[in-house]
């Protein structure tokens, strides 16, 4: 009978490292040290006895046996995970766990404050944790990221599309009947760039992939601080059409249709691998998903262009 001194817990720390060929990344995607997955590494290869890795320049590569690992270890993982999940009682009425979910304001405020609302009377003892651009990925439960800055190695699901809309002043002095192009990129905008490394937000990638070079007035991290920052100037803005509408009611402010073609905003939610067959955490990912598509259910009603 073969030797199974290798632990499940080795073979999900293998399964990850064949993906990844990264002790670094490896340890983000576990939340543990380098120094614990390379010993986990060292164990690995002593059972096995194989390098499993080979350096090749400044990068890790497969071995030929290692490559032969491949699949049948993430076989045996998923059906490890999948009768492991079986096994937990998951009770949301008692539970008290606690989710890190990763999100924007716009949708820290439209989606998870209400879906919150809904969440103490359907798991009462569970808590959120609501983490902002800072945070690091390896201690986060769910994203949610629009796609096109999602990661394509998570797992995702679709939670909602919504369209883009400009929102400016009310009383904004240089909206007329002639709202086109050349008039939008002639005033200037206040701009969303993402966090402290200044990436640039999804609209703001889009324009620049449709060759539209907006004249940027102020520069903002947050969503939620555009919206102020409008009220009596003859800046623009350019946000997807609910958390305009949302913002409008707060504030007298106009909502104007883009004048030109322009893609619509997928969001999705996304997960770490070893959360897939966790009965906890597919029990909030189905919750949230559910909770999305009712709450987006209703269509928008589109802008309408200034008369």
């Amino acid at each position: 009978m073969a030797n199974l001194d290798l632990n499940l817990n080795l073979l999900a720390t293998l399964d990850v490292l064949l993906t990844e060929e990264s002790v670094n990344r490896t340890a983000a995607r576990f939340g543990i040290s380098q120094a614990a997955v390379s010993a986990q590494l060292a164990k690995i290869r002593a059972h096995f006895g194989d390098e499993i890795f080979v350096p090749r320049g400044r990068k890790l590569v497969k071995t030929p046996f290692a490559e032969t690992l491949c699949d049948p270890v993430r076989d045996v993982v998923e059906r490890a995970r999948h009768v492991i999940g079986l096994r937990q009682n998951f009770d949301p009425l008692q539970s008290d766990r606690v989710f890190r979910i990763h999100s924007g304001d716009i949708d820290s405020i439209l989606l998870l404050a209400p879906l919150m609302q809904h969440l103490r009377e359907a798991a009462p003892h569970t808590k959120l944790n609501i983490l902002g651009s800072a945070a690091d990925p390896a201690k986060v439960d769910f994203f949610i990221r629009p796609i096109g800055l999602h990661d394509p190695k998570l797992p995702s699901a679709v939670l909602y599309t919504d369209h883009y809309c400009v929102l400016a002043d009310a009383n904004h002095p240089s909206l007329g009947p002639h709202w086109n192009l050349q008039r939008y990129l002639a005033l200037e905008h206040v701009v969303r760039y993402i966090g402290h490394s200044g990436a640039p937000s999804f609209e703001a990638r889009q324009m620049a992939e449709l060759g539209h070079e907006r004249k940027q007035g102020v520069m903002v991290e947050s969503y939620a601080s555009i919206a102020p920052m409008l009220v009596g100037t003859e800046y623009l803005t350019t946000l997807a059409n609910r958390f305009a509408r949302e913002m409008s009611k707060l504030y007298p402010l106009q909502i104007l249709p883009l004048p030109f073609d322009f893609p619509a905003q997928t969001m999705v939610l996304q997960w770490h691998e070893h959360l897939r067959h966790d009965t906890a955490a597919m029990w909030m990912r189905n919750f949230i998903q559910n909770f999305a598509e009712q709450l987006y259910a209703a269509p928008t009603s589109a802008p309408h262009t200034p008369h």
